[in-house]
């Protein structure tokens, strides 16, 4: 009998190597293209010249040249790149809660920020913007803050946060309106 988890799996982003794939797609299709080309031209169903012929008779008797060690070294790595983009790990695109039964979008977290703060009186604007790894709250006052806002704000949206399994850290800045009349 099967054990049943409660867990769901982990929200990931696209794969690194997303890149390297459609280079090598578009460079297939590419070759796929010059080959029908070529294929006409010996069929004579299209007037033109064959690429492929031409680029055989350039190559042959080429003899090593300066350009090409750099060129080699360059394209391996770019290889070596694309190699790390395939292994390196997917990103992340959530954060865990409740046991990791829930995920919270960076989005959803900062919509909680940015309510937390709008609750806070004195404050007249609020921008917040959020990763897996930091949330950013930007909140406008009029006139002067208080001393203590910024630590305020930071522990009202921690604690609005506090389902989560890590909160991410908190980046509170504090910015002047105006003075009051």
């Amino acid at each position: 009998m099967r054990k049943q988890s409660n867990k769901t799996p982990r929200p990931l982003g696209a794969s690194g190597s997303v890149f390297g794939a459609l280079l090598v797609v578009f460079l297939l299709v590419g070759a796929g293209a010059l080959m029908v080309w070529d294929f006409l031209v010996t069929r004579e169903l299209v007037t033109g010249t064959a690429w492929i012929p031409w680029a055989a008779q350039q190559l042959d008797g080429l003899s090593a040249a300066p350009w090409m060690v750099p060129l080699g070294v360059v394209l391996g790595l770019v290889g070596i790149w694309l190699l790390w983009l395939s292994v390196k790990p997917r990103p992340a695109l959530a954060v865990p809660a409740d046991g990791e039964t829930v995920w919270v979008s960076p989005k959803v977290m900062a919509a909680l920020a940015k309510a937390a703060v709008q609750d806070v009186p004195g404050i007249v604007g609020v921008k917040t913007s959020a990763t897996p790894k930091l949330i950013k709250v930007t909140a406008a006052v009029w006139g002067a803050a208080p001393d203590d806002l910024e630590a305020q704000l930071r522990r009202d949206v921690e604690q609005r946060l506090a389902g989560l399994e890590r909160i991410p850290p908190v980046k509170v800045n504090v910015r002047r309106e105006g003075a009051p009349q």
